[in-house]
């Protein structure tokens, strides 16, 4: 049996909006556990071309953390995986051509999360750099619509084989 579990980006992003605002809750608790006003005003003081250039490659590097996840852990030729960008939404992609296991394709979708928004904000309380701080948040966000995949893969079950969408935004899945 096949289904698609896929949106498009109009509504990837409206359904994002949810979860980035559940990320925006728990980042706003841990900066009043950690920081003040007064850091948030140090930090607009950084030069911005930084930070956009910050920001920019760090969207690069959440499709190569996708691309290596699906290369190591999932075993993937370098033949069917694909780097791509959209001009239309300024974003860059990696495309999987081939089915992989569900536990594959979540691992692929949790990985830039982890890695940009997980580790970072551990580095940042334990460096106490606000810096990192804001750049973990920006990149929790970015992963909105990763974890609009996982939430709607949730039910799946464990055996489904699952493929990239060739066009739109999600998956198909294989039972």
């Amino acid at each position: 049996m096949r289904r698609e579990c896929t949106v498009s980006s109009l509504m990837a992003n409206l359904y994002a909006i949810p979860i980035i605002i559940t990320i925006t809750a728990f980042y706003l608790i841990l900066f009043k556990l950690f920081w003040n006003v007064n850091d948030l005003k140090s930090v607009l003081d950084y030069n911005l071309i930084l930070y956009l250039i910050v920001i920019a490659a760090g969207c690069f590097l959440h499709e190569i953390i996708h691309w290596l996840t699906f290369k190591t852990a999932g075993k993937i030729n370098k033949a069917d995986l694909k780097f791509g960008f959209q001009y239309k939404t300024l974003t860059p992609y990696v495309h999987c051509h081939v089915p992989v296991t569900i536990r594959i394709y979540r691992l692929s979708l949790w990985m830039p999360f982890l890695i940009l928004g997980g580790i970072l904000v551990v580095l940042s309380l334990l460096l106490n750099e606000f810096g990192l701080f804001l750049l973990s948040f920006l990149f929790c966000c970015l992963s909105g619509g990763d974890l609009l995949i996982l939430f709607m893969l949730m039910n799946t079950d464990k055996r489904s084989l699952i493929i990239d969408h060739s066009s739109k935004c999600g998956c198909i899945v294989f039972h």
